[in-house]
């Protein structure tokens, strides 16, 4: 009986490409201090995990794969944008209506907003589903109220389109898993040399060196890769300040810090990650503050242009006990 293989790494193959990476470079600035600490790290075993970091970069950065996927999930952004006017009206044509099978609050307006937000686009094609079967039970309440054959048609149309790319597009991204699926041995021996860098680099620069230490910390470079992409996948139609709320005396990412700011008096509160983001900022001077339980609070100035996204990290003081 054959052996289920199991992967080994707990992250996405474009992140495990990004920490191996990055312990290859690691590794060769501090090759000598590494074979001086344990005498496996010769030059020949660098080479190895090099030409092993090449071969998984050809494997997971299947280029024009890569660029396909990008330009699928970039078009149904923009279709996605375009569909909040119609959500808009269609739901202020279901509050109006009177006698319906399902109330307004039912008909997954909310859960198609937060398909888009997110760039989630199943959870936007099932709600956009779940939209279409209540309007289709209700067009004799909703079809007086404002929305025409022309319009219930053109909305079915849009969402027919984001439906049929996000379909292709994961198609596309299932067959990817399965080109990583049939390397999964190689990919696990990587991961197992990642690991050994990693583990050793905390080790010999624990003490020494803390800075160094954290650039062999995979958590540490994830945390980072996790805060790009959320920057990077974020629709901009406002200014935004994003960025990492943390302890200046840990690192530690601070959960339940509130961030607001003086155009964006809502704001929000940190989860896990310490990750934060305003939204609304005009093209002007803003302030910013963090308040967080424990921690003292700070404002910082900012000078902010419209339509852009600006990245901040803010370290948090302790408050000294009396």
């Amino acid at each position: 009986m054959a052996t289920q293989l199991v992967k080994k790494y707990n992250m996405r193959e474009e992140e495990f490409l990004t920490c191996a990476k990055e312990q290859d470079g690691n590794l060769a600035n501090d090759i000598l201090e590494f074979a001086d600490y344990k005498s496996i790290f010769t030059n020949q075993w660098q080479d190895a995990y090099h030409t092993k970091v090449l071969g998984l970069d050809d494997i997971v950065m299947n280029k024009l794969m890569i660029a396909e996927l990008k330009q699928m999930n970039s078009d149904i952004g923009i279709m996605a944008e375009r569909e909040r006017d119609s959500l808009n009206k269609i739901e202020g044509w279901a509050n109006d209506g009177v006698g319906m099978t399902v109330a307004a609050k039912d008909f997954g307006f909310s859960g198609a907003r937060k398909g888009i937000n997110n760039g989630n686009w199943d959870k936007l094609v099932l709600s956009n589903n779940q939209i279409k079967a209540a309007i289709v039970a209700n067009f004799g309440i909703l079809g007086p109220l404002g929305l025409t054959t022309v319009k219930r048609d053109a909305f079915f149309s849009e969402i027919a389109a984001i439906d049929a790319l996000n379909t292709a597009k994961n198609l596309k991204e299932e067959k990817k898993k399965q080109v990583v699926a049939a390397n999964l041995v190689f990919f696990n021996d990587v991961y197992a040399d990642m690991m050994f860098i990693a583990d050793t680099g905390k080790r010999l620069y624990k003490i020494s060196n803390p800075k160094k230490a954290e650039a062999y910390t995979i958590s540490k470079i994830l945390r980072r890769i996790t805060h790009k992409v959320k920057k990077e996948n974020t629709v901009i139609i406002d200014s935004h300040i994003t960025g990492l709320i943390y302890s200046l005396e840990t690192g530690e990412e601070l959960e339940g810090a509130k961030v607001w700011t003086n155009n964006n008096l809502t704001g929000m509160l940190t989860k896990a990650d310490g990750i934060f983001s305003v939204g609304g900022e005009a093209a002007n001077t803003t302030k910013l503050y963090v308040s967080c339980t424990g921690y003292k609070d700070k404002v910082i100035d900012i000078e902010i242009d419209k339509g852009v996204t600006m990245e901040l990290d803010v370290d948090m003081e302790v408050v000294e006990s009396e």
